[in-house]
């Protein structure tokens, strides 16, 4: 069984892989990159986040819109996306 911090960290790794990927070229690329950078700036995407993350999470919001991609379940930032 692997620990709660050892999962989260895989996650945190493997997005870190996918945003640091070729540029996006589909839709879906631009949908899975929106993904990864949202796990990767989680904590900082509520409504309390400074005018950078704040810009980010309307960008990650605007891209996951338009792409039709969600954010895997369980997800707590952008807790403004109403």
């Amino acid at each position: 069984m692997i620990d709660a911090e050892t999962a989260f960290q895989a996650v945190i790794d493997r997005a870190s892989q996918v945003a640091a990927a070729r540029a996006p070229t589909t839709l879906a690329d631009l949908g899975s990159l929106a993904v990864a950078v949202a796990l990767m700036n989680e904590c900082c995407l509520d409504e309390e986040a400074d005018d950078v993350h704040a810009g980010l999470a309307a960008l990650i919001r605007g891209i996951l819109a338009v792409t039709g991609v969600d954010l895997p379940a369980g997800f707590e930032g952008l807790s403004d996306r109403g």
